[in-house]
């Protein structure tokens, strides 16, 4: 379903939350804000990648933490 180098793509990302939000050391701003713009373009590939049929969400972190679309599902788009 999802290619190999979006996968990997992926596993980088996952792996680099553990410094930014495991409490060891005090995270830089610029580095979260950078990981949530990676988190949405990964997220928009996914949905790519899977196709309309498939409901992709990203959570977000601002102002609360809340799950969004990447599309609507397609029984709530216009024909």
């Amino acid at each position: 379903m999802l290619d190999a180098v979006l996968i990997s793509d992926l596993k980088a990302w996952n792996d680099s939350a553990d410094p930014l939000f495991g409490g060891k050391t005090e995270a830089d701003e610029e580095a979260r804000a950078t990981f949530w713009v990676t988190a949405d373009q990964l997220a928009d590939r996914v949905q790519k990648q899977l196709g309309d049929d498939w409901e992709v969400l990203l959570s977000v972190a601002e102002p609360d933490w809340c799950f969004r679309w990447v599309r609507r599902p397609a029984v709530w788009r216009s024909p």
